[in-house]
């Protein structure tokens, strides 16, 4: 393997995780949200 296909790899999950991560905190947020419009 090219080492720069290995850091173009290394970057597109890098990538991946901060999107998951960002809609996880997306789904918290919203949910509190809720809970505090619900009450």
């Amino acid at each position: 393997m090219l080492p720069q296909e290995k850091e173009t790899i290394r970057q597109a999950f890098a990538l991946l995780t901060l999107h998951s991560r960002v809609r996880r905190v997306n789904m918290i947020v919203g949910h509190f949200l809720f809970l505090s419009v619900g009450i």
